[in-house]
C-alpha cells in the first residue's frame, strides 16, 4: 500500500473515533419547555358586523350580516348593535340600509340626533326642546293675541308715549 492511501485511512479511523467519542459522552438533559400559563376568560357579547364586503350603493340584506364575537370592553361604546340588546338586529338592519327611502330616512334622522346633541352641549345658552304638540298651541296663543290685539284704534288715534327721563331734564 501506498503511504498516502495509509495516511488517508488514518485520518477516516481518527474522524470516526472522534464521532464515536462525542456520542458516547453525556448529553445534556432535554429542556422541558412548560405549557403557557392558561388565559384569563374574558367577558364577550355578541356584535353585528358585515358578513361580507359590501359595495357602495349596494342594499344590505341579512347574508350580507352575521353576529361576531367581541369582548366586552370593546363593545361598550354604545356604537355597536348588541345582540342582547336588539336580537331581531340582522333583520331590522337588512331591510333598512340600501333601501333609498329609508337610507335617506335614516340618514336624515342621524343628522338630526347629531344636531339636538350638538346644540345641547353648549355651554353659553339655554336649550329647550319642544315637541311639536306644543309648538302648535303656542301658535294658536300667538293667533289669539292677534285677534285681541285689533281693537280698531290706528297710530293716529294712539296717545303720544311719556317722554322719557332724560328729556325731562331738559
Amino acid at each position: 500500500m501506498k503511504a498516502a492511501r495509509i495516511v488517508i485511512l488514518g485520518i477516516a479511523l481518527a474522524a470516526g473515533g472522534a464521532a464515536a467519542y462525542l456520542v458516547q459522552t453525556d448529553a445534556p438533559p432535554p429542556t422541558i419547555i412548560a405549557a403557557p400559563a392558561p388565559v384569563a376568560a374574558v367577558d364577550t357579547v355578541d356584535v353585528l358586523v358585515a358578513g361580507s364586503e359590501i359595495a357602495i350603493g349596494q342594499a344590505v340584506s341579512a347574508q350580507t350580516l352575521r353576529w361576531q364575537t367581541w369582548p366586552t370592553a370593546a363593545a361598550s361604546s354604545g356604537n355597536f348593535i348588541v345582540k342582547k340588546d336588539r336580537p331581531n338586529g340582522i333583520e331590522q338592519i337588512a331591510g333598512s340600509i340600501g333601501d333609498r327611502g329609508k337610507t335617506a330616512q335614516y340618514l336624515i334622522t342621524s343628522r338630526y340626533v347629531d344636531s339636538l346633541r350638538d346644540m345641547a352641549r353648549t355651554q353659553n345658552s339655554k336649550v329647550i326642546f319642544m315637541p311639536t304638540e306644543t309648538s302648535g298651541v303656542l301658535a294658536s296663543v300667538g293667533a289669539f293675541k292677534e285677534v285681541f290685539s285689533e281693537t280698531g284704534e290706528t297710530a293716529q288715534e294712539l296717545p303720544k308715549s311719556p317722554r322719557s327721563p332724560k328729556e325731562l331734564d331738559k
